[in-house]
């Protein structure tokens, strides 16, 4: 039987080193991630397509970004301005107590308005409200002499109006997004409240 002629192409006798090799093949630099790298990737990332895709989520995602720092804001400075003018933890619990009881009763409500009103007015006239009793704050905080008062009443008027209005903005998001893109919409928001 006659010999076979070596091959001599390079890139031939290379690829078939590697076949033979014992050890499996290094990839050349610059390769691309493996796909099963590249899906732990993509399982660490945030999607971030429907901020891309669709214009009213941006706004509402923005919106929404504004109007939570503020909240977060509020809802410290609401105890620490409660604790310096009564000296008492006491009051900043009770204060606490002030501003579940009306979430409590609104969140049911909100549902009920969320399903049977337009959600967009909903969300309008809640956030006014909501930017009205911050006044409020700012005004009383700015007085020579702050009422402690005035913070119970403010901080359970906003509780109930973020009853009011967390259902109504909860089911304005599928309404903005594709369905498939509901969970990636959902991640992007978690983390606007994990930043806020």
């Amino acid at each position: 039987m006659p010999d076979r002629p070596l091959d001599t192409d390079p890139v031939t006798s290379e690829r078939e080193a590697e076949r033979l090799s014992p050890a499996p093949p290094v990839p050349a630099a610059g390769a691309r991630p493996s796909p099963g790298l590249r899906r732990l990737l993509r399982m660490a990332t945030i999607d971030t397509g429907p901020l891309r895709r669709h214009h009213d989520f941006r706004l509402l995602f923005a919106g929404q970004g504004v109007s939570f720092l503020g909240s977060m804001v509020t809802y410290v400075a609401l105890p620490y301005q409660a604790y310096q003018l009564s000296g008492s933890s006491l009051v900043v619990g009770l204060l606490g107590i002030a501003e579940l009881s009306p979430l409590l009763v609104t969140a049911f409500l909100g549902g009920a308005l969320a399903d049977a009103r337009n959600r967009r007015r909903m969300l309008l006239l809640t956030e006014l409200s909501l930017a009205f009793a911050s006044g409020v704050l700012l005004a009383n905080a700015l007085l020579p002499s702050p009422q402690l008062w005035l913070l119970f009443v403010a901080s359970a008027a906003m509780a109930g109006l973020d009853g009011l209005q967390r259902p109504s903005l909860e089911a304005l998001t599928p309404r903005l997004v594709d369905r498939g893109e509901i969970p990636a919409a959902s991640a992007v928001s978690s983390f606007r409240m994990t930043i806020g």
